[in-house]
């Protein structure tokens, strides 16, 4: 449909657009410091000592969810939490692929 072709649109635009804050810093590609994170199973190290990743949202937070079919981005108004937790502004999902 229309709409549905409409939301892809956005979706695709949302992967090549650089948000405004990113645009003054300066960014580090292929460093250890680089965002996004390249987080590679491989290299990884376990460490029995972390406490479980819990993940919660609060869904009145949210400005635009995204789908484009392979992937996904939830963006997130965020100057409203002042709490001392980590919060995430942006959120983009790849999910595994079976055959790589």
């Amino acid at each position: 449909s229309q709409i549905a072709d409409v939301r892809l649109d956005d979706a695709r635009l949302c992967f090549l657009l650089v948000h405004p804050l990113w645009e003054t810093v300066d960014l580090v590609p292929g460093g250890k410091r680089q965002s996004p994170i390249n987080i590679r199973w491989r290299d990884s190290v376990y460490d029995p000592g972390l406490k479980p990743l819990t993940i919660s949202y609060d869904p009145t937070t949210c400005l635009h969810v995204w789908n484009n079919r392979y992937s996904f981005l939830v963006e997130s108004e965020d100057s409203t939490d002042k709490s001392d937790e980590v919060k995430l502004s942006e959120v983009h999902c790849f999910p595994a692929r079976l055959h790589s």
